[in-house]
């Protein structure tokens, strides 16, 4: 299942906003001001009807706001425990083109000034891909930053099996489909989820591949007690 998608309702039907998946099932309330529209996604195989991961959808208030906008769901962020993750759950990201003067910042800001990155004239002349590349780092922190859903229950826990598949370039067009893949009890008030980044560039090039590992505030850490009290003793008996 899609994060972000759902089986057709009436009431989203309705409302008027709509998308069209490969089986032709309305499946992605987009408010985008657009009435449905049945035309069938035929170039995206990947995707499958599921229940809706409710992103920017909840209300939490911070510190300082107003009551009023604290009411205000909060756009591209999770509310998510570790109960709200399901393996196999997908997100895709907007895209976005990689500029030159970005690209150039972010090498001066990270004092990277290969000539791959940073040198035209080497990278057009003698460098083996003829132009100068984006630099692997910022790849993945855009990668990253483009699937990211800001939530206030998990944390980072570390990164594994990062790779960079194919180059890329300035004036490249970059877009992340995030998976959940798996997740466990860890503690007595947070599990671990492992999810996984893969960056695609123009028209779905495979160019990073990486996976996160978070942990996750439980949301009734209660129901685990007797699942993690078994798994300790196993621990103890090994």
């Amino acid at each position: 299942a899609l994060l972000g998608f759902r089986q057709p309702d009436r009431r989203a039907m309705s409302d008027g906003y709509a998308c069209v998946g490969v089986t032709g099932q309305v499946l992605l309330p987009a408010r985008c001001g657009m009435v449905v529209h049945e035309s069938i996604c035929e170039n995206d195989s990947t995707i499958e009807g599921g229940e809706m991961a409710e992103i920017g959808v909840h209300a939490r208030g911070l510190p300082g706001l107003p009551e009023d906008h604290a009411a205000v769901p909060v756009w591209n962020a999770e509310d998510w425990y570790y109960e709200d993750f399901k393996v196999g759950d997908k997100i895709r990201s907007i895209r976005r083109t990689i500029s030159e003067g970005e690209s150039m910042l972010f090498n001066s800001l990270v004092m990277d000034h290969h000539p791959y990155v940073s040198d035209e004239a080497f990278a057009k002349e003698e460098g083996v891909f003829g132009k100068r590349l984006v630099a692997g780092a910022m790849v993945f922190s855009y990668g990253l930053g483009l699937a990211a859903t800001n939530c206030l229950n998990s944390f980072s826990y570390g990164y594994d099996r990062l790779r960079f598949i194919k180059p890329v370039f300035i004036g490249d067009t970059i877009y992340t489909i995030r998976e959940n893949l798996a997740k466990e009890l860890k503690t007595d008030t947070m599990g671990k989820v492992r999810v996984s980044y893969s960056v695609f560039k123009g028209e779905g090039v495979l160019a990073l591949y990486c996976e996160h590992l978070m942990t996750a505030l439980y949301r009734n850490p209660e129901s685990y007690k007797e699942q993690l009290e078994q798994l300790e003793a196993q621990k103890s008996n090994a």
